[in-house]
């Protein structure tokens, strides 16, 4: 840890001492209670306090990286934490994460800390993955988890049903480890959006597959939606939007007119995966969306200025830039460092 920074927080967390919830309260459980804790309690916060070379070599699966060796991290995101539900934490062996439990049980609140770390939660041959992903939760109470594989690539579960969006082979390391989908949503037919194989290798007998027009012509199997068509599936409300370029010379890479995103409607999570598009006319009817994903690379699609623009526009609870490729995407979270009503989120989504 930096030794300057490592000196500031220690007296911070020394000051803080009396500053813990009478109500507040450390547990250390084991790796099968902690699992069991972590699938009844969806709202629970989990953070992997290792370093981002330990978490990227393997995870927990819905588990936040916050390292806790960079103070500066560490404390600007446990200020972002809401108190009134627990958090899971892990490090590797304990060590680590102990002493984070500390600090954040004397911040008031409620911890629980694994086991053992990672190393028992591996050797109890517990669920890992290489994915980051985030999880949430529906009015109806059914969990929402979204793994973020690459690119304009995504999985989502929602209780068991699995949706895979835009998979392509070459972004996910072995798309024969990741469940098999109950949809497959296509935006449009480029290559870092559609593959075949990628599709093959995903589907059952019943697995439903939608697309845009051209894919559904090229593929022969999927269901054509144009924007504004609608389908449900275990009570998922699937919505086809518009997704074009708007600027003057970038017609020609996504018409108008061709290509779509995206709407889910689950219970009332509201999400839009925009698809490859630049901010558009349409987006004055894309209103109450909790989760956004925008894609960031000009000329393809949006510039910075751009998606600042459709998230003012938008308004979205969380936006994930994504498709950004070598984009600095520090200007659009230093815009929304203020903002308590939009929440940028940074995922492996170049």
């Amino acid at each position: 840890m930096n030794t300057f920074f490592s000196i500031i927080f220690s007296s911070f967390l020394f000051l803080c001492t009396s500053c813990a919830s009478p109500e507040a309260e450390t547990r250390v459980i084991s790796p099968k209670d902690f699992s069991r804790e972590l699938s009844e309690n969806y709202n629970a916060t989990l953070i992997d306090i290792r370093r981002p070379d330990e978490y990227q070599a393997g995870h927990i699966k819905g588990a936040r990286p916050i390292n806790w060796e960079d103070s500066t991290l560490f404390y600007s995101e446990v200020t972002k934490l809401a108190q009134t539900e627990p958090v899971y934490l892990y490090c590797r062996t304990g060590r680590r994460s102990a002493e984070a439990a500390q600090y954040l049980h004397k911040q008031g609140f409620n911890v629980v800390d694994l086991e053992g770390g990672y190393v028992a939660w591996v050797q109890a041959s517990m669920e890992t993955t290489k994915y980051e992903s985030d999880i949430f939760s529906t009015n109806a109470g059914r969990k929402v988890s979204i793994t973020f594989i690459k690119h304009g690539t995504l999985m989502i579960e929602v209780d068991g049903t699995i949706i895979h969006i835009d998979p392509v082979s070459s972004y996910a390391e072995n798309y024969e480890s990741l469940p098999k989908a109950d949809i497959i949503l296509v935006t449009h037919e480029h290559g870092d959006h559609y593959d075949a194989k990628a599709i093959e290798t995903l589907s059952k007998s019943n697995t439903a597959f939608y697309s845009n027009k051209r894919v559904s012509e090229l593929s022969g199997k999927s269901i054509a939606m144009s924007v504004g068509d609608s389908q449900e599936i275990a009570n998922i409300k699937i919505t086809a939007t518009a997704a074009y370029n708007s600027s003057e010379g970038h017609e020609n890479f996504h018409p108008k007119g061709r290509d779509v995103g995206y709407l889910l409607d689950i219970d009332d999570l509201r999400l839009y995966i925009a698809g490859d598009t630049e901010p558009i006319d349409e987006f004055s009817a894309i209103q109450n969306i909790n989760i956004a994903f925008l894609p960031v690379n000009q000329p393809y699609t949006m510039t910075v200025e751009q998606c600042i623009q459709a998230i003012d526009s938008i308004k979205p609870h969380i936006v994930y830039p994504y498709h950004y490729g070598n984009t600095d995407l520090s200007p659009i979270v230093d815009h929304y460092k203020e903002n308590n009503q939009i929440e940028i989120r940074i995922r492996d989504l170049q």
